[in-house]
């Protein structure tokens, strides 16, 4: 294979197999991998017992989806992630920084957006690329190779495809739940805000992740194409409240 055959190849094929590949999976091996990585995180993070039985109520009250599980994780970091058993882990420093239960809200629905698109899944897919590839040929199976390397989905980074797509779902779920749009908007702005982020950065059209000041454009240009109304939801707020609290 020529060098930009191979350049070639991992730029269109890569995606374009693991996604095949994913899609081939039943979904019951989403779930056996994320909860390799679920039981290594509970047994092993601070969990925040209370925090999390409020972002429970809160997340139940956003209506995406009934399956999801969610955590928080006290630790003095900006971070959320989610993984393919349907679990999203929060840190407390997002709870610390977020502004309004919309800024919550978009990041909850970006990070379920994940789940739902199965991106955890294909990223790992990815990753085992070459030899998902020879068992394909060879008409092996696949699956007990996502479940042995589940470990990986903790060094993963989503691509800038995955990103923008759960940006965008996001905004949807806010709009189906008369969420202000302009939470995703706020979040972004936190996010810049991070000491990370004010550090030098790859200029996106090298990177495979999409720089957060380009989302924030992005998500700007399409609320504006997009405009809905929103109502205030006093028991989101309630929640939020409770989660702020100790956290300022």
């Amino acid at each position: 294979m020529t060098i930009y055959g191979s350049i070639n190849f991992y730029i269109n094929g890569v995606p374009t197999l693991s996604n095949y590949i994913v899609n081939q999976l039943p979904t019951s091996i989403d779930q056996e991998v994320g909860q390799e990585v679920s039981n290594i995180i509970i047994q092993g993070a601070p969990i925040d017992e209370e925090k999390t039985e409020l972002l429970k109520q809160f997340y139940s009250e956003l209506n995406f989806d009934r399956k999801t599980k969610v955590y928080v994780v006290k630790a003095n970091v900006f971070n959320a992630f989610s993984l393919p058993d349907n679990s999203i882990f929060i840190f407390s420093k997002v709870l610390q920084d977020v502004n309004s239960y919309s800024e919550l809200s978009a990041l909850l629905g970006h990070e379920y957006s994940h789940i739902k698109f199965r991106h955890g899944m294909k990223e790992l897919a990815q990753t085992l690329s070459w030899e998902l590839l020879r068992e394909l040929i060879t008409g092996g199976d696949n699956s007990d190779k996502f479940v042995r390397n589940s470990n990986l989905l903790l060094t993963l980074k989503n691509s800038r495809k995955f990103e923008t797509e759960a940006d965008l779902n996001g905004l949807q779920l806010l709009r189906e739940q008369r969420i202000d749009q302009n939470g995703m908007t706020d979040l972004f702005k936190t996010i810049l805000k991070q000491p990370d982020e004010n550090e030098s950065r790859t200029p996106s059209y090298l990177s495979t992740h999409p720089d957060t000041q380009d989302r924030l454009e992005k998500a700007e240009e399409t609320i504006k194409d997009n405009p809905s109304e929103h109502s205030d939801n006093a028991r989101l707020a309630e929640l939020f409240g409770e989660l702020k609290a100790g956290n300022e």
